[in-house]
């Protein structure tokens, strides 16, 4: 259900974020991205104390999925990326989502489970700092948008573009129906693993 609400949350708040990102550049949205995350193993560690919620976490997911900046993570790289390399560039950024939980996951039986919490807030408050402290603004100030003049567009309407561009709309289907199996799949799978015996699976 949180996902689903976020996810909605998320598809209203992307065109507004992508608007806002082209007025006042792409930093302060990306900084701000991982300050709504820090707080992530700080709710878990809270859950896992005598008399500790899990209200907190799943309230900062909500958020978190809400506030997505993949669409500002893709203009920053699009900023900085000649036109003939971009298609590489994005695949790479992407790709590296997948290299890190491939990382997580070889490494996590390594480490007791206090272990990975206190090195998973670590890695989020570095995040932290490398997106205030390292990461550049990548959008020119001749090319962000007058402030003054800047109207916040309706996010519904925004989505017009979809029956203006019929290839825009193929691709954003096939994302959407990729993306619904993929996620569906990982949010049973360990209901599925948890009730099945070994025995279910020998064919």
């Amino acid at each position: 259900i949180f996902s689903a609400i976020g996810g909605v949350g998320n598809l209203v708040m992307s065109p507004v974020l992508g608007q806002a990102s082209d007025v006042y550049g792409r930093k302060p949205f990306l900084v701000l991205s991982q300050v709504v995350r820090v707080g992530t193993p700080f709710t878990v560690m809270y859950f896992m104390q005598p008399g500790g919620s899990i209200a907190p976490y799943f309230i900062l997911r909500l958020v978190d999925s809400g506030f997505g900046t993949a669409g500002v993570t893709s203009a920053a790289v699009a900023d900085v990326v000649a036109p003939e390399d971009r298609a590489v560039a994005f695949g790479i950024t992407f790709a590296s989502l997948s290299v890190g939980y491939c990382i997580s996951a070889f490494t996590a039986p390594f480490f007791s489970r206090e272990h990975i919490l206190h090195i998973a807030a670590g890695l989020f408050v570095a995040r932290v700092l490398w997106a205030i402290f390292i990461l550049p603004e990548t959008l020119p100030i001749r090319a962000q948008a007058n402030k003054a003049r800047w109207v916040v567009e309706n996010p519904i309407s925004s989505m017009s573009i979809l029956f203006r561009n019929q290839l825009f709309m193929r691709l954003t289907l096939l994302i959407a129906l990729t993306t619904f199996v993929m996620f569906g799949t990982f949010q049973i799978q360990t209901f599925f693993l948890n009730v099945s015996t070994p025995s279910e699976f020998i064919v």
